[in-house]
């Protein structure tokens, strides 16, 4: 995030691109053993990341747009 000029880095944008962003994805509730299995496995997938990637940059850009301060 620190290489977009064109973001505020303050604490509150930080915070509210991570709020968009996790809720942008699917969630991820792992109780059982074999659920953190599971979803070790699902982070170590590629595509999973480069969805991260893409919804982290939407994110940013929709809180650049709308910023919730002065």
């Amino acid at each position: 995030m620190d290489e977009r000029e064109d973001i505020c880095k303050c604490n509150k944008c930080k915070f509210d691109i991570a709020a968009v962003a996790l809720n942008s994805l699917p969630p991820k509730y792992v109780v059982t053993e074999a659920g953190g299995l599971y979803g070790r496995v699902k982070n170590l997938n590629y595509q999973f990341e480069t969805d991260i990637i893409m919804v982290v940059a939407k994110a940013m850009d929709i809180v650049s747009k709308n910023p919730k301060h002065e």
